[in-house]
Formats: C-alpha cells, structure tokens, sequence
C-alpha cells in the first residue's frame, strides 16, 4: 500500500528528530594533544578542556594516550610549558607513565631541550626515581639529551649529580657527539659555567 508523505511535515519529523539527537561528542583528547603543544596554551585553557560539556571523561581526560602512548604531561614537557606540567602534576597525571617507545616525560624534555621543565620534574619526590628510566633503546633523559646534543641540558644534569649510562652498546655514540661529551664532562670551565645556568634555572622555578 502506498503512503503519501507531506513534505513539511516530513521536514517537520525530520527537525524534532535532529533536535532530540545527543550532540556529537568532540575528541577532547585529540584536542588536548594538538593544543597542548602550542605556546600559547595555558592552565586556564587546560581546565576549559577538562570541564569542556562534550568531555564525558571529566577530569580523566589528563591520563589519555595518543596512538604512540604519549600523555599530555609528555606533550607539556616536550612543549617546555612549565606551567601546564605543574598544573598535570597537581592534577595527579602520572609521573612516571611511558609511552610506546619507552619514553617518560623527563626523556622528552630532555630530548626536547627543556631545561626549567627538567630542573621541575627533577625537584619532584620521584625525581631521583625518574632519572634512572630507559626508554626501549636502554637510554635514560641523559642519554636522549646526548643524543640531540642538547648541553645546557646536560650541565643541568651534572649540577644534579646525574650521570650519562656510557652503555657501549649505545647507537648514538658518534665521534662528533662522544667529543663534545667529554668536552662537557671534564673541562671546568664549561661545567662551571653550566652549573651556575643551572643555578639560575632553578631561581626562576622557585
């Protein structure tokens, strides 16, 4: 049997029916990882994300991976955003959480070149314990810094009393890179003048 439908009254059903429908949930967290990374991103606009309406996860949104296993406080560390990552800290975001590769948020900051992230994560109750993480490579945040050649970085560490892994079995360990290790590593001077760098740094953080 056949039905005739009136337009405007389909139109009419059709409306009720897009009216009623649940609002489409947005990916916060795909959100959060493409934000988070901007310098621009701030503590207020972390919150905006956690007490977002679409964000059914509430406050949960802070432990979310992205495909590699990379956390937002990673993204923050490897951003050099000191404040979002003492806010993600405040938060409870895992300190010690890895990603895919192993990595924690002190090898991204120090990959990354983020000494007053280091100096941060450093002075927290797990600092010491965070130090000696390896990443699937057996490369501690020294080693990762060494790696990208990032030495302020690396007088930071030394001020600490952190030392490289001088694993032989390293891939990184190049002429060039062993070179200026060592530069680092003995010569006085430089580390004299690193050291008071990483005196500043930490000034600053408190």
């Amino acid at each position: 049997m056949d039905y005739e439908i009136d337009a405007e009254e389909l139109m009419e059903i059709l409306i009720a029916r897009r009216r009623n429908k649940p609002k489409y949930k947005i990916s916060i967290s795909r959100n959060i990882f493409q934000n988070i990374m901007k310098e621009t991103f701030t503590v207020n606009d972390l919150h905006l994300f956690i007490n977002h309406p679409n964000n059914q996860d509430g406050k949960e949104v802070i432990h979310r991976r992205n495909n590699v296993g990379r956390t937002p406080l990673m993204f923050a560390a490897s951003s050099g955003n000191v404040d979002v990552v003492k806010a993600l800290l405040a938060l409870g975001c895992e300190f010690l959480a890895k990603d895919s590769h192993g990595r924690t948020c002190l090898h991204w900051a120090c990959r990354c070149g983020k000494e007053k992230v280091v100096e941060l994560l450093l002075l927290e109750p797990n600092g010491q314990n965070i130090i000696e993480e390896r990443n699937m490579h057996n490369q501690t945040g020294f080693d990762e810094a060494l790696l990208k050649q990032q030495y302020n970085v690396i007088g930071l560490l030394l001020f600490h009393g952190v030392s490289p892994s001088r694993d032989p079995n390293m891939f990184y360990k190049s002429k060039v890179i062993e070179a200026k290790t060592q530069e680092t590593l003995i010569n006085s001077e430089i580390s004299t003048s690193l050291a008071m760098h990483a005196s500043h740094i930490a000034a600053e953080l408190n």
